[in-house]
């Protein structure tokens, strides 16, 4: 391999929360506080916006991509900023999966230049994404080819065969931010009922894999220490856990068959904590995972939030 064919050197101490933090060349993350949903019940956790500055093949320049749209509040400033520094627009904001659409209408506004893309299984189905739909510059991904205009620098898979919540009323919608909504919402979440999809990317001049919502949030023993004592119970500390239930079984095992094929250092997920992502040899780290849980290979299946 040459010397140019090596990736960029990865900084995540780099990251620091409410700021948006150049982690590698051309590869940022902005870092926010969210609650699921806007309930003020829900425990606040990181939410991760990541900023790539790629090469479009359909329009032929340089632009932004913006993966997981956060908090405008924490995010346009930045984001707005940077676009200027660099001269470069922000052409694509897209979610990660089957949920985190909640801001993308605000997103929509603001770079009105820009094209929005959703995942197809599930979101256009909810009532923000119906609406989302009838926008201009709003599509839904291709499942076969999901970003064809950034296929030599990025891989990608739209990870089909999950199961996640059904769509439930909250703050975010415009519902009442109540305890006996927030109640409802926790108990949908954790009994998966309806077809889910998430969007997995490998960012190959980082060796970065970018990991959807079936994958936990991962905590370095640092930010692991930081919890309060209930999450610390919950939460793992340095683990790789899975944690999306699933229907179909053989295309969940034919999105690890793939995403097993990338040669990723770094594994990076939306809700981890500030400075922590798992490094080492990520296809390997997934493929026990995986197989542990009984999504990939011949080995029996047992629950999907197996670590």
């Amino acid at each position: 391999m040459g010397l140019l064919s090596w990736p960029r050197v990865f900084d995540i101490s780099r990251e620091t929360s409410g700021q948006l933090a150049e982690v590698s060349d051309g590869f940022w993350l902005l870092s926010t506080r969210h609650r699921g949903g806007g309930f003020s019940l829900f425990p606040e956790v990181d939410n991760r916006a990541f900023v790539l500055r790629l090469t479009d093949s359909h329009r032929g320049r340089e632009v932004l991509v913006v993966i997981n749209a956060t908090d405008p509040q924490q995010s346009f400033a930045q984001l707005d900023e940077l676009s200027r520094q660099l001269g470069i627009p922000v052409a694509y904001v897209f979610s990660c999966g089957g949920a985190h659409h909640g801001y993308l209408a605000a997103w929509h506004e603001h770079y009105h230049q820009a094209q929005v893309l959703l995942s197809d299984e599930r979101i256009p189905k909810t009532r923000n994404g119906k609406k989302l739909m009838q926008l201009q510059r709003v599509s839904t991904f291709d499942v076969h080819d999901p970003l064809p205009m950034f296929r030599h620098q990025l891989a990608a898979h739209s990870f089909t065969g999950l199961l996640g919540a059904r769509e439930y009323p909250s703050p975010s919608d415009g519902d009442a931010n109540s305890f006996v909504r927030a109640t409802a919402a926790m108990w949908q979440l954790a009994r998966p009922t309806d077809h889910y999809d998430q969007l997995w990317l490998f960012h190959r001049a980082s060796a970065t894999t970018i990991a959807g919502e079936n994958l936990a949030p991962y905590y370095s023993a640092a930010a692991h220490a930081r919890l309060g004592w209930l999450l610390r119970k919950t939460l793992p500390c340095e683990q790789l856990k899975l944690a999306t239930a699933i229907w179909d079984r053989n295309a969940v095992a034919r999105g690890w068959q793939t995403i097993t094929r990338w040669k990723a250092r770094q594994l990076l997920g939306v809700h981890d904590a500030v400075g922590s992502c798992f490094t080492g040899d990520v296809a390997t780290a997934l493929r026990k995972l995986a197989i542990k849980a009984g999504q990939l290979g011949d080995q029996p299946a047992h629950d999907s939030t197996l670590n």
